[in-house]
């Protein structure tokens, strides 16, 4: 194409005076248009993949160690191979022997004998394997990315324009390094629809499985999760974003926030969003057969059973029944700390009520809630486990009991009777004082420190 525009060039100095070429004169816009379309002809050309049986007859004349007699296409044909999947091969070349052997034949030859359609070729196979794929087997990948890295600045000299493809090179060289997505990751954050990486994932012809996508997000994560709490805080629906976008990071992705979470100064400010999350995908943190919360650490899963216990608390104290009962509830939060285990229980009428307070408090505790009977239709009841001891409110106030026999698991429907266990203690005068303390105190147990 430059030899094109250079012979242009001589023809139109043949024909003019040295005054006639200073002269203004105007652009050839059909000729630019011709040119432009002759050098995307030969664009897509080096992204076109060589027939199967012509990559298949060079494998064979390498593997006879016949390089001498190797062609430019050959080479080409070879490049392209990296990022099939063969037959009768279980997995990309590149990942097999056969890629290894590969690898060593270009790193065998000059670095001044790649052709940019070789290198687009190899480009093409490190952009297209996925994150799975490197993690099973990433010793040629990485030998890959050498080769590419190498090859880079020759591959640009010798090209008379710079292309898309290399300008992105040039623009991110982070790409063909150890940590790829990292600069990007910090971009990403603040902006997950950014046009600028789309135009990259596009010149450098990434498909959707690459392991790029799954770096970036898991890159952008980290990104967040390196941020002062307030700032962390703020992005954490950035990441439920992501984890929108790969479905299979969302344990992962998860796991992360909360980890962090935990480390904040947010750690016993409850959120809902998190909350909910975790137990969609994990199920009830206060069960041991809720493997799923095995991905985090003993200190997150305290936390989040934390939040389960003070939001029941709330439920049953504050938005259930008639009123407000905020006496009994200042009360049970002096102990929340030593509480391992909560479980509200349903009368008739808060199970089928379609009043919003108890149909969002049904969404947000699947699973968790149980069932009474035995009761008056505005009766529920509510189980806390502190230790050893397990003590049950009903919201039609009367008793509570405290009890060492154990009465919840995944137990969901009581009687009110199955309940009625231990000593009763009623809320009269200063209950909290003259007969919850003491009783407590027998059994081992005291406030919050």
């Amino acid at each position: 194409m430059n030899r094109l525009r250079e012979k242009l060039q001589v023809v139109l100095e043949e024909h003019t005076t040295p005054y006639e070429l200073k002269m203004s004169l105007p652009t050839p816009r059909r000729l630019h248009k011709q040119l432009e379309s002759i050098e995307n002809h030969f664009e897509k050309i080096n992204h076109t993949v060589p027939a199967i049986e012509k990559i298949k007859s060079t494998i064979d004349k390498m593997e006879q160690n016949n390089m001498v007699n190797l062609t430019p296409k050959d080479w080409v044909r070879l490049a392209w191979a990296l990022s099939l999947l063969l037959p009768n091969q279980p997995e990309k070349t590149i990942f097999t022997d056969l890629g290894g052997r590969i690898l060593d034949s270009f790193y065998s030859s000059k670095q001044s004998d790649m052709s940019e359609r070789v290198y687009v070729a190899l480009l093409f196979c490190y952009f297209s394997v996925s994150d799975l794929e490197i993690k099973s087997n990433h010793k040629n990948w990485i030998s890959l990315r050498a080769l590419l890295t190498a090859n880079l600045q020759h591959i640009l000299e010798k090209s008379r324009r710079v292309k898309s493809w290399m300008s992105a090179l040039l623009e991110n060289p982070d790409l063909l390094q150890s940590n790829p997505t990292k600069k990007l990751a910090m971009q990403f954050m603040d902006n997950s629809e950014d046009s600028h990486i789309l135009k990259i994932a596009e010149d450098l012809r990434m498909p959707v499985n690459s392991w790029f996508w799954d770096q970036l997000i898991l890159s952008t994560a980290k990104a967040i999760c390196d941020l002062d709490d307030q700032a962390f805080f703020n992005k954490i629906e950035t990441i439920f974003f992501l984890a929108e976008k790969k479905p299979h990071y969302k344990t992962k992705l998860l796991a992360m926030i909360l980890e962090r979470y935990a480390e904040s100064k947010y750690v016993d400010q409850v959120h809902p969003k998190l909350k909910l999350e975790a137990l969609n995908q994990w199920d009830n943190p206060q069960y041991t057969s809720s493997v799923g919360w095995l991905n985090v650490s003993p200190k997150v899963k305290q936390m989040v059973n934390q939040w389960f216990i003070r939001a029941d608390l709330e439920a049953f104290f504050r938005v259930f029944g008639e009123s407000s009962d905020e006496r009994r509830f200042s009360y049970w939060m002096r102990f929340i700390k030593q509480m391992s285990f909560s479980k509200i229980l349903l009368g008739s009428h808060a199970a089928k009520s379609s009043h919003y307070k108890y149909q969002d408090f049904r969404k947000q505790n699947k699973g968790r809630f149980g069932y009474l009977f035995g009761t008056t239709p505005l009766n529920n009841a509510f189980v806390m486990q502190i230790g050893n001891c397990f003590i049950v409110e009903f919201s039609e106030v009367g008793p509570c009991y405290m009890s060492s026999r154990n009465m919840l698991g995944k137990k969901i429907s009581f009687d009110m009777n199955e309940l009625r266990v231990g000593e009763g203690h009623k809320h009269l005068g200063r209950w909290e004082v003259n007969k919850f303390d003491p009783a407590l105190r027998k059994l081992g147990i005291f406030p919050d420190l």
